[in-house]
């Protein structure tokens, strides 16, 4: 497993038309025993170390990157309007040249354990980086992800030693153990997913990964929430206009919730109008 043994960072001004939406972004550089590592950090075009920010990393599925992830969940278009600081890591390659995240149910192929890159301390080290050069509130710290990014958006809310406080799972499903999930502290949760998604099922009929209303009551138990939900509609749509029921579990310990959003006739990328993302960056802020 490689070993982050250096942060640096080079703070770069944005291109024009990046100036003109109000982001900047800033390169984190993570020196490994084997290269060096280039991350873009979007942040708002002014910050100070009097006012504490958001954090939230944003992670792609199985195949995607980093860029492809900027199209999935347009975040970056409502840095500074909503005042967060903004990550859109990378996974590493697996045996067949896909990028993938080390989640606990899915994905990637590998045939030699040594090449899986251990992606809890990977992501806790970007944050540990962060935390040093930015105004981060330490209660603000969420992840998003979608499918694959999703399933590690709950690895990394599962471990022992959390500091995230709220996930969005994007076309991803919680733990096929629930009890293998040993998250620290009650979070905020979303869970998004299309009824149609013929890649991880919404109704899950593999046996490796539970249902999307499985999977958010997998939550609605850790967080100790009424087991009576509140359903609606939400008034945002996808871009393509489909429209998504909502089910809110509320009187959660420590002011956290659970939510499902069903996107109806939904597959499993449908992309989201600036509305819907504002929606989303809403609910955890």
């Amino acid at each position: 497993m490689k070993q982050i043994l250096l942060f640096t960072f080079i703070a770069l001004i944005s291109s024009s038309a990046q100036l003109q939406a109000r982001v900047v972004i800033d390169k984190l550089q993570l020196i490994t025993s084997s290269e060096i590592e280039s991350i873009n950090v979007f942040r708002p075009s002014r910050i100070s170390n009097q006012k504490q920010l958001p954090l939230i990393l944003n992670l792609h599925g199985y195949t995607n990157t980093p860029r492809g992830q900027h199209i999935v969940m347009p975040f970056k278009s409502l840095v500074d309007k909503k005042k967060f600081i903004l990550i859109n890591p990378a996974g590493i390659r697996d045996d067949k040249g896909n990028t993938y995240w080390t989640a606990e149910n899915c994905c990637g192929t590998v045939k030699n354990p040594n090449d899986r890159r251990d992606d809890v301390a990977y992501l806790n080290s970007i944050i540990d980086a962060l935390l040093v050069k930015y105004p981060i509130a330490i209660d603000k710290i969420f992840i998003a992800g979608h499918s694959n990014g999703g399933f590690m958006a709950n690895k990394l809310a599962c471990h022992p030693n959390s500091r995230i406080s709220g996930i969005i799972n994007y076309a991803g499903a919680g733990y096929s153990r629930p009890e293998n999930c040993k998250v620290p502290k009650p979070i905020k949760v979303l869970h998004i997913h299309g009824n149609l998604d013929t890649v991880i099922r919404y109704d899950n009929s593999s046996d490796w990964h539970p249902s999307a209303l499985a999977s958010s009551l997998q939550w609605v138990k850790r967080n100790k929430c009424d087991l009576n939900f509140v359903a609606g509609n939400l008034a945002s749509r996808p871009r393509s206009n489909k429209r998504i029921t909502t089910q809110e579990w509320n009187n959660c310990e420590d002011k956290s919730k659970v939510s499902l959003w069903t996107i109806l006739s939904g597959s499993h990328t449908e992309l989201m109008s600036k509305k819907l993302i504002s929606d989303i960056i809403d609910y955890l802020l």
